[in-house]
């Protein structure tokens, strides 16, 4: 699809979401969750991410971009424990109602945060991360989900995420076509990171992909 198609089948998305006022259940790999108003609701790229990160049992996660908690909640079956961020203060609450549903206090923590938690001390095993793909202005909390101005947050994510890694961690980032797959290798090679492809997935119209990210210091 060309640029303009794209931003307009995402329009229709945004606005369904935005429109959506009650509460509704999904289920995923027979694990229960509810959808509140204003959060996207689990796609291809998410179902992807859950089958491709390999989570070590007891390791510290963290969530970022976490929208409904769908990958944060699977990664707490192997996690000692997982922190969820999101800038959407509904997705925050949604992630908390997950919680809640499956009594996973203990294990999962929703911060409402711009990727990374109020915590600079804490170094991930794992960092999992759905970014918003395109490069197109955001007008509020909702279109930040699906779209990033010239991949402000990804830079920002790039910048700032070797503070927060362990030594060996891992980061696993979705990414599609219908975005530029370039500007990821470009990020890498910028802030000494390596990358390769461990996911892949369509749906009727694009390509997604999920990378493996870690620091070339640990070669």
């Amino acid at each position: 699809m060309k640029d303009a198609s794209i931003i307009k089948v995402q329009r229709e998305y945004i606005n369904k979401i935005k429109s959506t006022k009650e509460n509704y259940y999904i289920v995923h790999q027979g694990m229960e969750m509810v959808m509140l108003p204003n959060v996207f609701p689990p796609y291809v790229d998410s179902h992807l991410m859950i089958g491709s990160m390999d989570i070590p049992d007891n390791s510290v996660v963290l969530d970022a971009c976490s929208g409904s908690g769908i990958i944060a909640l699977h990664a707490s079956k192997k996690a000692k424990i997982v922190y969820a961020t999101d800038i959407n203060r509904h997705a925050v609450e949604n992630i908390n109602e997950n919680i809640a549903i499956h009594g996973l206090h203990d294990k999962v923590k929703a911060f409402e945060a711009n990727i990374f938690p109020p915590y600079s001390d804490i170094k991930f095993d794992i960092i999992t991360i759905n970014p918003p793909y395109t490069d197109h202005k955001a007008i509020d909390i909702v279109e930040k989900s699906v779209w990033d101005e010239d991949h402000k947050s990804l830079k920002y994510f790039f910048g700032n995420v070797s503070k927060y890694l362990a030594k060996n961690g891992k980061i696993y980032l979705g990414w599609a076509d219908f975005a530029d797959i370039k500007v990821i290798s470009s990020l890498c090679e910028q802030h000494n990171l390596k990358e390769r492809i461990v996911g892949e997935t369509n749906d009727d119209k694009s390509l997604f992909v999920v990378f493996e990210i870690s620091k070339m210091d640990n070669l």
